[in-house]
């Protein structure tokens, strides 16, 4: 099991590294801690040189690395904006050209990259990370086209609705109020069981959060409305009103160190616990309904091939 990570802005430093691969091993798994700036594709090929010496192979790589900056996109600061595009979408370039490249020495590997929701619709405010999430699904689809003649190396993404992790709180902030997830929010163990479940069986695209089909749906359809919508929902649910705070680079461009992150519960949060009873008390509806419509369509039919019958004159033979 290779459990690596990063140092670079947004990931928890050398030391939240090394409690990860402290508690991979007290459950049995064979680690290897590697310290790197995933947006320097040098450290990023020594990673995968490691990986290899120390394991023989790498079966799955997983790109998740980000960072979040928040704000008017005019208002935020260029070098932020510039770490979030190296961080968000340079280093899934440096991971997916590293992984690649052993993927086709070995004849089989799986590359996960962890995009979101926030690549099928945009969002005010997160312009710019919005945009590195769009792209990772365009460089996911891209090289799984270029991998056609490989049927054993898969491209997978995975898009997670608003998860429970740290990112807001360690956002780079311009907006002047405490951003926090929207709700719904999920348990950030969803998105960790959607990677073990690609890992095994992959796909090209995987959504975690049922509401996160929502807002690509409703944008497909009525692509003006939806957008209006979101805005107002971002405006007022993804920020704390009542709690002004100043600017900050957050953890764009400086490492958060382990002990600031602060540890989240890990009891299910509401939405995991209700979600499933809602989806299929939803489809048994949609079920019930298309029973019904089937069940009228077929009487109805019925009843006019009857009255068909009853009301039209035999057929004359031709004279």
């Amino acid at each position: 099991m290779l459990r690596a990570a990063w140092r670079q802005p947004g990931a928890l430093g050398p030391e939240g590294l090394e409690q990860i691969a402290s508690d991979c091993r007290a459950a049995g798994a064979r680690t290897l801690c590697v310290p790197t700036d995933t947006g320097r594709d040098e450290q990023v090929e020594e990673l995968a040189r490691r990986a290899v010496e120390t394991f023989g192979r790498i079966d799955t790589w997983v790109n998740c690395a980000a960072v979040l900056a928040i704000g008017r996109i005019e208002e935020i600061p260029a070098a932020d904006l510039e770490r979030v595009i190296r961080t968000n979408l340079f280093g899934y370039v440096c991971g997916t050209r590293a992984a690649v490249r052993q993927f086709r020495k070995q004849g089989r590997g799986v590359l996960i990259n962890i995009s979101s929701v926030l690549g099928t619709i945009g969002a005010p405010y997160t312009a710019v990370y919005s945009a590195t999430k769009w792209g990772v699904r365009g460089l996911s689809q891209s090289v799984r086209d270029e991998l056609r003649g490989e049927p054993h190396i898969h491209i997978c993404s995975v898009l997670p609705a608003a998860m429970e992790t740290p990112i807001f709180r360690n956002a780079a902030n311009y907006f002047g109020f405490q951003p926090c997830a929207p709700e719904p929010v999920y348990s950030p163990e969803k998105v960790a069981h959607a990677v073990v479940r690609l890992s095994r069986k992959p796909r090209r695209e995987t959504v975690v959060g049922g509401f996160g089909y929502l807002p690509a749906i409703a944008h497909a359809i009525l692509p003006n409305l939806s957008e209006a919508a979101v805005t107002a929902y971002v405006t007022d649910r993804q920020f704390e009103h009542d709690q002004p705070v100043p600017a900050t680079h957050g953890n764009v461009l400086d490492s958060t160190p382990a002990e600031k992150l602060g540890q989240r519960p890990h009891a299910p949060l509401l939405w995991d616990k209700l979600e499933r009873p809602l989806v299929l008390g939803a489809a048994l509806l949609a079920l019930g309904a298309a029973v019904y419509s089937y069940a009228n369509a077929s009487l109805c039919f019925s009843g006019t091939a009857a009255w068909g019958r009853r009301t039209l004159p035999p057929l004359r033979p031709a004279q």
